[in-house]
Parts: C-alpha cells; sequence; structure tokens
C-alpha cells in the first residue's frame, strides 16, 4: 500500500459521503490499511471497489446500518446504502477479510457523538427537520444511543495485526490518534 501520501494530498478515491463520489478526490487527513494482504485479496478489494465506481448513483449514503442492499420488490432494481465506514468494510469483506466485529456489537453512541461525527450532514438543524435527517439517516432519535460502525473503528482495526481481526471497538475508539 502506498506510504508516500501526506496529509492535505489530493488523491482519488471511491468516496461514499452525504453526496457519493464514485470516483472522486479528497484532500488525505488520515491513511489506513491492512499489512499483510494477499495479492488475491487486494485483486478483489480492488475489483470491488471498481465495481461500485461503475455503479454510481445507485449507491446512496446511510449511517446506520453501516452498509445496506435493497432490491425493489417490482422492477429488480438494487439500491446500495452505505456509510463511509461500511463502505470500507464492505470492500475489505468482499476480499474476505472481516476488519470489525457486527454492527450490533459496537459501543452505542448518543446525539452529541454523531453530530461531531456527521456535522458535515446535520449542520444546524432546527429540532423537528433534525429528526427526519436522523431517521434518513437510519438514526430514529427514539432509538438513541444507536450502535454505529464509526470511522475510528475502522482505523483501530486497521492498526490490529490480521490474528486480531475482527476488532470489538470500545467506547474510546471514537477517535483515532495513531
Amino acid at each position: 500500500m502506498p506510504t508516500d501520501l501526506s496529509h492535505g494530498a489530493l488523491v482519488k478515491v471511491a468516496h461514499m459521503a452525504s453526496e457519493p463520489e464514485l470516483p472522486g478526490e479528497i484532500h488525505v487527513h488520515v491513511v489506513g490499511w491492512l499489512e499483510g494482504m494477499t495479492r488475491a485479496e487486494i485483486d478483489d478489494l480492488e475489483t470491488w471497489t471498481q465495481h461500485m465506481v461503475t455503479r454510481g448513483l445507485d449507491c446512496k449514503y446511510i449511517c446506520r446500518p453501516a452498509q445496506d442492499r435493497r432490491v425493489n420488490k417490482t422492477s429488480g432494481e438494487v439500491t446500495y446504502r452505505y456509510s463511509c465506514a461500511g463502505f470500507v468494510e464492505a470492500a475489505y469483506q468482499h476480499a474476505g477479510v472481516r476488519l470489525v466485529v457486527d454492527e450490533t456489537r459496537v459501543p452505542p453512541v448518543s446525539l452529541e457523538t454523531v453530530r461531531r461525527v456527521w456535522a458535515h450532514l446535520l449542520g444546524d438543524f432546527p429540532e423537528d427537520k433534525l429528526k427526519l435527517v436522523l431517521k434518513v439517516l437510519g438514526l430514529p432519535v427514539e432509538e438513541e444511543p444507536w450502535p454505529v460502525l464509526l470511522p475510528g473503528y475502522l482505523l483501530r482495526a486497521l492498526a490490529q495485526k490480521r490474528a486480531g481481526l475482527p476488532y470489538q471497538p470500545v467506547a474510546a475508539d471514537l477517535s483515532f490518534a495513531g
């Protein structure tokens, strides 16, 4: 995997965001990868990502569940929904690697945490609009706190030895500082 990426560098990515950019470009603020992947696993991960890039607009953003596949019963059309962390987790799963335990087993997080993680999505909505936006993102307020796959959990998982996977996050893993 690349080691010459510096903070702020502009890189091409398959970026799952509120408006999916498949492909897109973002400025690097953190990089992680799993050491010791086989060439076949890397090829599988890249093939899946490229397949998702070709699907483009069939992908929608959601916070919970972190990854979801829906089939329209009438048309048979398939829609994929991912959070940024769910998109990465799905790519690794396609390569046969489970980074983090099942989402139902991660520490539940509060609305305050969700607002920090997804500040770009939630902005300063009035309470009635915020409830609607949260529901669309898979976070109905009546179910708070929510088990949500957060980016910090993936970064902790990627820092593990392969034998330590899938990683079981703890509440302190909300952020990652190396």
